[in-house]
C-alpha cells in the first residue's frame, strides 16, 4: 500500500471512531463548568451538534448546586475558575456520592496535572485548547 492509502485508511478509520463515539453520546446530558464564554460556547457547538444536550454552569459553587440538584450523564470541569475551582469541586461533588464521570479539563497540560486530577476525583482529565474529535472520545470512553 502507498502511504497516501495508508493515510486514507488512518482518516478512515478514524471517522469511524468519532462516528460510533457521537453514536454512544447522543441524547446525554452534560454539564460543562467554565468560567470562560469562549470554551464555552465552543464546547456547547461541539456537543449540541451530536445532539447532546449541554448545560452550562460559571463556577465550581454553580456546579456543584447544578449536580447536586439535577440529572447529568457527565461533567466537562474546568479546573481553574473563580470561587471555587474545579479541584473543590471535584472534591465535593465526590465527598457527597457522586460518582458520575467528571472530565477535567486545564488550560495547560504540565507535568503533574493529571495526576493532580485524579487524586481529587476527577474520572479523567483533558487540556486546552479543545480539539473536537479527541474531546469526544475522551468523554464516549464512560458510556
Amino acid at each position: 500500500a502507498t502511504q497516501q492509502e495508508v493515510d486514507l485508511l488512518s482518516q478512515t478509520e478514524q471517522d469511524q471512531t468519532l462516528i460510533a463515539d457521537a453514536e454512544k453520546l447522543r441524547n446525554k446530558k452534560i454539564l460543562v463548568v467554565e468560567d470562560t464564554v469562549e470554551n464555552q460556547l465552543l464546547i456547547r457547538l461541539y456537543l449540541e451538534k451530536l445532539g447532546i444536550e449541554v448545560d452550562l454552569a460559571n463556577n465550581g459553587l454553580d456546579g456543584v448546586e447544578k449536580v447536586l440538584s439535577q440529572d447529568y450523564d457527565a461533567v466537562l470541569m474546568d479546573m481553574q475558575m473563580p470561587i471555587k475551582d474545579g479541584y473543590e469541586a471535584t472534591q465535593e461533588l465526590r465527598a457527597k456520592g457522586k460518582t458520575l464521570p467528571i472530565i477535567a479539563l486545564t488550560g495547560y497540560a504540565m507535568k503533574g496535572d493529571r495526576e493532580k486530577c485524579l487524586a481529587v476525583g476527577c474520572s479523567d482529565y483533558f487540556s486546552k485548547p479543545i480539539d473536537r474529535n479527541k474531546l469526544i472520545h475522551v468523554i464516549a470512553k464512560y458510556f
